[in-house]
């Protein structure tokens, strides 16, 4: 009995540590490509936000669109926050008034439906021309009023909080 015990233990530990090895293998081999498929997302989020032939990095968070050699057509920061369902990561994007161009969620878990409804275009879109220091209201408009997402004033505040952040890191980094 013990022998059959000891031999079924011994299989499964052999099991175990072969599929062990192979998924760090794997992860070994995909780590890089997993790193520049997400400095890829991030650019092209970038670009959708802030018109600009290259990003020059400013510090670790924040971005210059450049166009034309050296005019500066704005900025974007990576921002998070933690909402409902975790993390909410993104990129924020200023204009050169350092008005908000719009948000693009790099990562969120959020409820489906209701919370998830930050990374819509939409909702990007209506922050457009919003200036910091943000505050989240059930219906507004002001230029420094978010309108909360029905059922999802929790994943509005982080957005909200995020955006703050970025801004205060934003004017660090430049000097404002």
């Amino acid at each position: 009995m013990i022998k059959q015990i000891l031999k079924l233990g011994t299989i499964l530990f052999t099991i175990t540590f072969v599929v062990v090895l192979l998924l760090g293998a794997v992860n070994a081999l995909t780590k890089d490509i997993i790193a520049e498929n997400t400095i890829k997302a991030e650019n092209a989020a970038r670009a959708e936000l802030v018109k600009a032939d290259y990003f020059k990095q400013l510090s670790e968070n924040v971005y210059e669109g450049i166009e034309g050699g050296r005019n500066s057509t704005g900025y974007c920061v990576t921002a998070s926050a933690k909402g409902y369902g975790g993390d909410i990561i993104m990129i924020v994007g200023y204009d050169t008034d350092l008005k908000l161009a719009g948000i693009k969620i790099i990562e969120i878990s959020e409820t489906a439906g209701l919370g998830s409804k930050a990374s819509l275009p939409e909702f990007s879109e209506s922050l457009r021309g919003k200036e910091p220091e943000l505050s989240v209201v059930k219906s507004g408009g002001g230029k420094n009023e978010i309108d909360a997402i029905s059922g999802a004033t929790v994943t509005t505040n982080a957005v909200a909080k995020a955006i703050n952040q970025s801004f205060e890191e934003l004017l660090k980094t430049i000097g404002r």
